[in-house]
């Protein structure tokens, strides 16, 4: 009776916490800590159903998991604060070993996840004002309701984003407002893709079909990222994101093998995207930072090798629809015809659009996003003042 009423007194702390988002006190978390690893090594509580907890926990960056006890359940161990060196953090992720949002991390770590996950989470948002355009002038109902339903997609893998850099962010004492006002003072970057226009029905296409296919050859990459809540929430990403892409093939397929008018439209938006893609997965040489996300498996692949698995992938299947590309140069390498030869884009122009919003739509496309940021303020504080009144209502229940 007595261990029922324990455990019934740690879940209702625990289920506040979670949803209010809120911290458990140090001698909370301590408590709270030392029942949970007492009922798993008496087996009186199962593993399965304490993980369950200790990912709610993960959630608000309360507790972190004991070794001791992970390590008798025969479970991969984790960094605790028993431990808490460079060479050892990167022993442990070299060994293949995850990352949790609860884990000890060095500085440095944390500031290129949320650098790379808050890029992320932005150009998902961003990458929605492209297509949107179309949504009234899509041809048919069904490609309204596809297009409409990958916007909405986009802007809730956004969201989802958000949440894991707001979580890395909480020990600098920002939150989600923060990081969404960032994108509207300019202090984080987007992908050069979300700053071109889109005039025809055939770039709402080729966006889906490259820009889309290009994303997920990235992001199917980072799915062995170190750090296991991201991983974990590129698998759904991921699978969205190939049905996105499915969405843009059909369109360009039906292009290509419409009229001529539909053939040249589908033509010049390929012309037109193509250099962009080429800039789309960064620099042959890796900056400092990028070499760093590689050391510390944030990230398991170089730019080049990104680019050419795009490049083997879709060359084949642009030239197979009668497309051309706009680059003399792109060739297979006769003696290794894994290795394509492209034209460089220009590093300095696209490099100048991304750091400095000058892109032909960047000034258009902030300014909506400015737009729904501040005219959507009531409804975010209604929405959190609601939520904080319902706690406190079942707290005194």
């Amino acid at each position: 009776m007595i261990k029922r009423l324990v455990r019934s007194y740690w879940r209702h702390r625990l289920d506040r916490a979670v949803i209010r988002y809120q911290y458990l006190t140090h001698p909370e978390v301590l408590r709270l800590s030392q029942i949970l690893d007492g009922w798993i090594l008496q087996g009186q509580y199962s593993l399965a159903r304490s993980e369950r907890w200790r990912s709610k926990l993960s959630r608000i960056g309360s507790i972190a998991r004991p070794e001791a006890v992970r390590s008798q359940k025969g479970v991969n161990t984790s960094m605790t604060r028993l431990n808490q060196s460079h060479e050892a953090f990167i022993e442990h992720i070299a060994r293949g070993n995850k990352i949790e949002a609860t884990d000890w991390m060095p500085d440095d770590y944390r500031q290129l996840l949320i650098k790379q996950i808050h890029m992320h989470a932005v150009s998902e948002i961003m990458g929605a004002y492209p297509e949107k355009e179309w949504v009234k002038y899509a041809p048919t109902i069904r490609r309204k309701l596809a297009l409409n339903a990958k916007i909405q997609d986009e802007i809730g893998h956004g969201q989802m984003l958000l949440r894991l850099a707001e979580d890395l962010s909480a020990p600098y004492g920002r939150g989600r407002e923060a990081l969404l006002e960032d994108i509207v003072e300019g202090r984080v970057k987007f992908h050069n893709v979300f700053h071109m226009p889109a005039p025809t029905w055939a770039d709402a296409g080729v966006i889906g079909f490259l820009v889309d296919g290009g994303a997920i050859i990235t992001q199917a990459m980072l799915l062995a990222s170190s750090y296991a809540p991201y991983a974990r929430m590129l698998k759904r990403i991921v699978a969205e994101e190939s049905f996105h892409m499915q969405c843009g093939e059909s369109v360009v397929l039906a292009l290509a093998s419409g009229t001529a008018a539909q053939r040249d439209m589908l033509q010049q938006a390929i012309n037109r995207w193509w250099p962009a893609m080429m800039f789309f997965f960064g620099p042959r040489e890796m900056g400092t930072q990028s070499r760093r996300m590689l050391e510390y498996r944030i990230r398991t692949m170089t730019n080049e090798e990104l680019r050419q698995k795009f490049l083997a992938r879709y060359v084949p299947r642009i030239r197979a629809l009668g497309m051309t590309l706009p680059d003399p140069d792109l060739h297979r390498d006769l003696d290794h015809p894994h290795y394509w030869h492209y034209t460089d884009p220009d590093w300095d122009a696209f490099n100048e659009m991304v750091h400095h919003n000058t892109g032909p739509m960047s000034q258009t496309r902030l300014a909506l996003r400015r737009g729904a940021q501040e005219g959507l303020a009531w409804a975010r504080q209604a929405t959190l003042t609601a939520h904080a009144t319902h706690c406190d209502l079942s707290a005194t229940l």
